[in-house]
């Protein structure tokens, strides 16, 4: 399976791919308020909709501080409530990435009724430690292992190669008026991958959202014992998270209590012995 920006379906009830928008080639991501005017076509939705379920657009913005600063991302519709980031721009350019054209709109919407999205109102809100992938995984490398595939060998053909990103007109932007168009439902004209589906290890947050995927498919019982560690007080965390890790007073003194219970062997009879 290729690279693809998963997104929580109020109707299925799980997450479910979203295909990036394409013209005659990728959307970039600074230009998606500007394509939802002519197309049908939203912004991701945010986890936070699986609470409520009330459909809510990510916001796409640039953090104007910390690592990901002056990339763009899609984050949680609520600030820091569900965690839920997409690396927008570090997927933008990647073989392989889940694509699609959406329909075009007879009317245009007026521009004025897309806001600007500010680029540093946010940056304050959302802080490492908030976000799902510091949660869950060690490194800068892995972060951009989760959310793609490797870089194939071999040259993009023109129809895949990205184009390059212009340059922004937000960094001044203000907020504007916060009607949005309504949200409309999506029929695609069509859905393609650009390149082969990935070998590469996945990592763990590649692993959660398979895990808790709805095609019911899963996930490997090595992988799922490798993403997390079990101490001897009966408690589980993830591999990263396991080193701070401190057992709750009377835990390890109940966990082997209940252990013990489990493993006493009980007596069987057997009633295939013949009597004679």
């Amino acid at each position: 399976m290729g690279p693809e920006i998963v997104e929580w379906s109020v109707d299925a009830n799980s997450l479910v791919a979203k295909p990036w928008p394409m013209i005659t080639a990728r959307v970039t991501p600074d230009n998606w308020d500007t394509y939802k005017l002519t197309h049908y076509f939203r912004n991701p939705m945010c986890l936070c909709s699986r609470t409520d379920g009330i459909p809510r657009e990510m916001k796409v913005w640039q953090p104007m501080s910390g690592r990901l600063s002056g990339q763009w991302v899609a984050s949680c519709a609520q600030e820091t409530r569900c965690g839920y980031w997409v690396l927008l721009e570090k997927m933008y350019a990647q073989r392989g990435l889940l694509i699609g054209r959406y329909p075009e709109r007879p009317d245009p919407i007026p521009s004025s009724l897309v806001p600007n999205v500010p680029l540093a109102s946010q940056a304050a809100a959302i802080r490492p430690m908030d976000s799902l992938f510091d949660m869950l995984i060690d490194s800068d490398e892995e972060v951009e292992m989760a959310l793609m595939s490797s870089q194939p060998s071999g040259q993009m053909s023109p129809s895949q190669a990205p184009v390059p990103f212009p340059s922004s007109s937000r960094t001044n932007s203000t907020n504007s008026s916060p009607t949005r168009p309504a949200a409309l439902p999506i029929q695609m004209d069509g859905i393609s991958r650009t390149g082969p589906a990935s070998t590469e290890p996945r990592s763990l947050l590649s692993l959660l959202l398979e895990l808790n995927s709805g095609d019911g498919n899963g996930i490997e019982e090595e992988a799922f014992a490798a993403m997390f560690r079990r101490c001897t007080c009966g408690r589980v965390t993830t591999k990263r998270t396991f080193s701070g890790h401190r057992c709750l007073p009377g835990s390890i003194r109940r966990h082997r209590t209940a252990a013990r219970q489990t493993t006493t062997p009980t007596s069987i009879i057997d009633l295939t012995l013949d009597d004679n």
